[in-house]
């Protein structure tokens, strides 16, 4: 999200050394067929003039009618998974416009450092301030993208003053503000971790063992997080009251969250329960789901949540964790199931359920840890 209040000063300071509006730059050129950055021939990305792209990025301030230049300026091009689009330390030769699929920004010593998304302009810091690249992008889905010459880049900007500002804004926030990544989130396609605890507003249970409950879970939630490599800190996460909603960013694979995150969490809990007060004893109900998930200014919107929202309530779901042997059960939607737990060693211990939660028909796939 660009800051609008900045103080003109320090944001002037760092934008005039800038040479967009100074003519064509020194970095122009296309990288040869089979080179990072060249991606395949792509003309099927949506450009319709009503097209919407995210709020807050440079084409969803912009609008479709400029992406719709920038690719008459440039070529339109699509990145698989894995692609890059440029690498740290090569030449700075062009910018991208993300149209479809997101990418990671990583830095010269292979961290992520950022998430880009449809609307997002990368590499533009790269072709205007440096002669190399200083950091990596890397296509973590089907990427959908226009490519735009450094000196066309330049001639688009001095044609459209306000594209030229909204740039400045956008440099201005990155060059400035901590690393967010993990809250930038447009539209990526993330995986949604959604935990409750069961009979958390039980009568027989006081606020004091409400609140150590909560503790608890965050402490066991943290450290599975750890244990399965997953940053804690690089994700977004909401406090539910009776439980918590975790979007993972979509460069961690969906898997270790699946696998690995869910069984620790598991081992948490027995050992918990094992030395807790009858009271402040606990079982859980997990929804995994992926799917495009966008931020705004009070929280986190996309369909992937709802579903997410729906799996944990699945009444074959609510059942099972009632049994007095089971201390977590795993709901995930088809799509995970076939793409991510159908392959692990313990796919057969999945068994697929039906359900309806208000006028939503679907089934899911459950998985019960036990004692």
């Amino acid at each position: 999200m660009v800051r609008r209040n900045e103080p003109d000063g320090p944001r002037r300071q760092i934008i005039r050394k800038i040479p967009w509006v100074a003519g064509p730059l020194n970095f122009v050129g296309r990288l040869a067929d089979g080179e990072p950055g060249t991606g395949h021939p792509a003309p099927s990305a949506d450009l319709a003039p009503g097209r919407i792209f995210p709020a807050g990025t440079f084409l969803g301030r912009l609008g479709a009618a400029y992406a719709a230049e920038l690719a008459e300026d440039g070529r339109r091009c699509v990145f698989t998974i894995g692609d890059v689009l440029f690498r740290a330390g090569e030449p700075a030769r062009n910018v991208f416009v993300i149209l479809e699929g997101n990418a990671r920004i990583e830095s010269m010593s292979g961290d992520v450092i950022a998430m880009r998304g449809p609307g997002d302009l990368i590499g533009e810091r790269a072709a205007s301030l440096e002669p190399r690249r200083s950091a990596t992008a890397v296509a973590i889905d089907e990427l959908h993208a226009i490519q735009v010459e450094a000196g066309n880049f330049a001639a688009f900007l001095n044609r459209h003053p306000d594209a030229l500002k909204e740039l400045e804004g956008q440099l201005y926030f990155r060059m400035t503000a901590p690393d967010r990544s993990h809250t930038e989130l447009s539209g990526q396609n993330c995986t949604v971790l959604l935990v409750d605890i069961t009979r958390f507003s039980d009568a027989t249970r006081t606020d004091r063992d409400r609140l150590a409950i909560i503790k608890a879970c965050y402490r066991m939630l943290e450290d599975a997080f750890t244990s399965a490599g997953v940053d804690w800190n690089a994700c977004h996460s909401e406090d539910r009251g009776d439980g918590a909603l975790v979007i993972i960013p979509g460069h961690v694979p969906t898997e270790d969250v699946v696998h690995p995150l869910v069984r620790r969490l598991a081992a948490n809990l027995r050992r918990y329960n094992k030395r807790a007060l009858a009271g402040r004893r606990f079982t859980l109900r997990v929804a995994v789901d992926v799917g495009p998930v966008t931020a705004h200014e009070h929280g986190v919107n996309g369909e992937t949540i709802i579903s997410a929202a729906r799996l944990v309530e699945a009444t074959r779901l609510k059942a099972a964790v009632l049994e007095p042997d089971v201390v977590i059960g795993i709901a995930t939607s088809p799509f995970v199931f076939e793409r991510v737990a159908r392959h692990l060693p313990e796919a057969d211990t999945y068994e697929e359920v039906k359900f309806k939660v208000k006028d939503w028909r679907a089934s899911a796939w459950m998985r019960l840890y036990r004692l």
